[in-house]
């Protein structure tokens, strides 16, 4: 079991060594890690090879959870509820921009910018 854990912290440590040398302040080395601790949390040690089926599962699930009717119970409100979604797109986005980098996926993460409406 130690092994596999330094095989996941090698992986981590490597993930955020990559995001400074992208010139990401060294508080953004946070983020990926708790990405890594989402991911080993679902897929194990397979968080090592991590691609874009993992991340768009990922996707879906926050989606999924975010349109529940009680998922504001567990936050302190539906304002506390989207600041932590916002905040786990900002992980999701960090954390495949340096999987971009490192290779394990082929295209860069896109901003979703939201259209505007019209009064």
């Amino acid at each position: 079991m130690a092994k596999l854990t330094q095989l996941v912290q090698k992986f981590s440590i490597k993930l955020s060594e990559q995001l400074l040398s992208l010139g990401y302040q060294p508080g953004a080395t946070d983020i990926v890690e708790r990405a890594v601790r989402y991911f080993f949390i679902r897929y194990g040690i397979d968080v090592v090879n991590v691609g874009e089926p993992e991340l768009t599962d990922f996707e879906f699930a926050m989606a999924s959870f975010q349109k529940r009717d009680d998922a504001f119970f567990i936050y302190k409100s539906p304002e506390q509820l989207r600041q932590n979604f916002r905040e786990l797109k900002l992980m999701l986005f960090i954390f495949r921009t340096v999987l971009y980098h490192q290779s394990r996926i082929n295209d860069p993460p896109k901003r979703k910018v939201p259209v505007p409406t019209s009064l």
